[in-house]
């Protein structure tokens, strides 16, 4: 019977993750404003939730899942989940390492040829039939440039693999220099702002690195600068991103927008800058490349489910009662 089956709340637009969960589960679906509803009617009886790391899961929140026994994480980065207030009630807390790690490091050298080649630029001039009038032209290579990762972990040694592929220098930035990787490590990341002209982050969100990209690494990278941020939209200052684009001091950033910053959204804000650019307003550079998703269509619901073990949560407590 439907209303015997183990309650899970689904947070965020997973549609392919949350049709297997309904062979299995009953799924009531929520995000943003609307949880608050979805608690006061279901919250007692949840048991699971699934989610994207979008909507936070704080101590007030939790504490009204007073039959919660897993929350499981479709990412890897869970900084917006309270893991502390989880452990003290007991609630096991997954992620998904490894499921995605290729796929991210694929799109974001995508992301940096994208930009450099200006290939978004380019299909605009074909669509618009400008390639009559004359030829689009040429375009800077990634081979004069320098690469700097932030970051030097799973997904940062993929996408420094892929990068050694194009002959261009390579360094990284990282709390810890890691020996058995063949590429110089930065202690501070200003230092290497200085000494590249392409950054590329992918280290975990949350306080620890929120803005760590600010103002004075922008400068640093210089008018020919490139971003491409793969990571958390907190760990750069959005404020400082905006001021550079609009003052010509940063080049083409590029971000990825599927990795969402609390508070006003990035791609309002720097579409604003993009606006003023376009209208002859000071900072006459091109658009930031907004983008969003990096996952494919057969892989992620179905490692994620197998990551977390859900299949045979079905029916059964995880502390070992009906």
């Amino acid at each position: 019977m439907a209303g015997d089956r183990v309650q899970v709340l689904s947070l965020g637009d997973m549609v392919d993750v949350e049709r297997q969960l309904e062979s299995g589960f009953e799924v009531h679906r929520a995000t943003g404003v609307h949880i608050d509803e979805v608690l006061a009617r279901h919250g007692r009886a949840i048991r699971g939730i699934a989610t994207r790391g979008r909507d936070r899961l704080d101590a007030a929140s939790l504490a009204r899942l007073p039959a919660l026994e897993i929350i499981a994480n479709f990412g890897v980065g869970y900084d917006s989940i309270d893991v502390d207030a989880a452990a003290r009630r007991g609630v096991m807390v997954t992620n998904t390492p490894e499921v995605l790690n290729d796929e991210v490091a694929d799109f974001a050298v995508a992301l940096l040829l994208a930009t450099v080649r200006r290939l978004p630029q380019a299909d605009r001039f074909v669509r618009a039939g400008r390639w009559l009038q004359g030829n689009f032209p040429l375009g800077p290579t990634l081979r004069d440039r320098t690469v700097g990762l932030v970051g030097m972990g799973r997904i940062g040694e993929r996408i420094a693999r892929r990068l050694a592929a194009f002959e261009v220098p390579i360094v990284y930035h990282a709390r810890r220099a890691r020996p058995e990787v063949p590429y110089r490590h930065y202690p501070e990341l200003l230092t290497m702002a200085k000494d590249v002209d392409t950054l590329v982050a992918i280290l975990p969100g949350g306080a620890p690195t929120r803005g760590l990209i600010d103002a004075a690494v922008l400068a640093a990278l210089g008018p020919r600068g490139i971003l491409i941020n793969v990571a958390r939209g907190s760990v750069v200052d959005e404020r400082a991103l905006v001021d550079a684009l609009r003052s010509g001091r940063a080049a083409r950033p590029c971000r990825l927008a599927g990795a969402r910053q609390r508070g006003p959204r990035p791609a309002r804000r720097l579409g604003h800058a993009s606006h003023a650019r376009a209208h002859g307003r000071p900072g006459g550079r091109e658009p930031p490349l907004l983008v969003r998703g990096t996952g494919t269509r057969d892989a992620r619901p179905r490692d994620a489910l197998e990551t977390h073990g859900l299949r045979r949560y079905k029916g059964t407590s995880l502390r070992g009662t009906p």
